[in-house]
């Protein structure tokens, strides 16, 4: 998770990664479900057939030490897929931040920190005096 401030408001950005499993309880179609199939009413326990990547961004409130969800963006892996961890995290991070906000501002914020908080792809140099990242070490 990292953290970073859009006029005076604090926002934490979180990456999950959940199991999904392929259901094919309707009709005979396919689609993914989190929930482990369950044929006999007891969790059968089997290895999921793909991961999708979830990037939820929080609304922190820093003085009662909480957090709200905003909005999340997912991606998810076909069967045919492999799964990428950075991939699956940009896709969902994209997601999430057009979800977000239109302003073109603050999506490049957002992009910005998260570049800043990765160590692959795309390099930013960030300013000693950019407010929008907290986690970067000042130079």
């Amino acid at each position: 998770m990292f953290t970073l401030k859009i006029d005076g408001q604090s926002y934490g950005v979180r990456v999950q990664y959940r199991p999904v499993y392929l259901d094919e309880k309707l009709f005979g179609s396919k689609f993914f479900t989190e929930d482990p199939p369950t044929p006999t009413g007891d969790r059968l326990t089997r290895n999921p057939d793909s991961t999708r990547t979830v990037v939820q961004i929080l609304k922190l409130n820093d003085e009662a030490r909480t957090s709200e969800l905003v909005v999340e963006g997912s991606a998810t892996c076909t069967l045919a897929d492999k799964f990428v961890k950075r991939e699956g995290r940009e896709r969902a991070f994209k997601k999430a931040v057009n979800a977000f906000s239109s302003f073109k501002t603050v999506r490049t914020a957002l992009w910005d920190a998260y570049w800043a908080n990765h160590k692959h792809g795309k390099k930013v140099s960030v300013p000693a005096s950019c407010e929008f990242c907290l986690n970067v070490p000042v130079a």
